[in-house]
């Protein structure tokens, strides 16, 4: 049986100026998508002709140094940054999990803030009810519900993120870093929340520094340098070769 292709990046570049890179958040990404402004000028070259091809159900960990052009690649893949240069194809439903608490609004309640994600990634109200429901029994902030973000503890921001994120129906799903955060019993129920959405056949994106994370999700492995694709192949030769290098 011949694998679905979801997405499939073609000689795809990113330049982005400084501003960009160091101001920001999911939140005003996403809105300026929306509004149609997001039409960087080029300053620097932040990803370089890279060729990937992600296939249904595949489990796939990109890793590298900090500055290498992991999370610009997630946001590529997310249609939260449009390529300077290349094609990016495919249409699959995606659940971007970037630098999730940049979005958050302080001000407004953990139920309201659902209420305004939700909205925000065009998903209709009708099914925003069972979304809060699994939010809060996964993340465990029932009694936190009407408290405002700005209140939460940094763990609790996380726990919430990661529940939001893996409550959205979607074919593929990115993860940035956020199995090793919170407490090491939420990191175990993330980790079966994880292992449960691949055995649905969700589609895998991780992006981490843990190399130990990367050889237990993923089969496949994308190491980037400098915003160039160096080595892809099996999880455990790239990250063979990672190490050596």
């Amino acid at each position: 049986m011949k694998r679905q292709l979801l997405i499939e990046l073609r000689g795809v570049s990113l330049d982005l100026p400084a501003h960009e890179l160091r101001n920001k958040s999911l939140k005003s990404l996403v809105l300026s998508k929306i509004k149609g402004d997001l039409v960087p000028k080029p300053a620097r070259r932040i990803l370089s002709n890279i060729d990937l091809k992600i296939i249904r159900g595949e489990s796939l960990s990109v890793i590298g140094k900090n500055g290498s052009g992991k999370s610009s690649l997630l946001r590529v893949l997310s249609d939260i940054y449009s390529p300077s240069a290349g094609i990016l194809i495919g249409g699959a439903s995606r659940m971007p999990l970037i630098e999730l608490d940049g979005a958050f609004n302080g001000e407004l309640t953990v139920l309201e803030n659902i209420d305004f994600l939700s909205i925000l990634l065009g998903i209709p109200y009708k099914r925003i009810l069972p979304i809060k429901q699994s939010v809060l029994e996964f993340s465990e902030l029932q009694t936190f519900a009407f408290q405002p973000m700005r209140t939460l503890s940094t763990g609790m921001k996380a726990r919430f993120a990661f529940a939001f994120a893996t409550s959205i129906e979607s074919e593929l799903i990115f993860i940035d870093e956020s199995l090793s955060v919170g407490d090491s019993q939420f990191s175990k129920k993330a980790t079966a929340r994880i292992r449960e959405l691949k055995r649905k056949g969700v589609t895998l994106v991780l992006v981490t520094h843990d190399l130990t994370l990367a050889r237990r999700f993923t089969s496949k492995c994308l190491w980037l340098e400098n915003g160039s694709k160096r080595l892809y192949g099996s999880t455990k030769l790239v990250i063979e070769k990672y190490k050596t290098f």
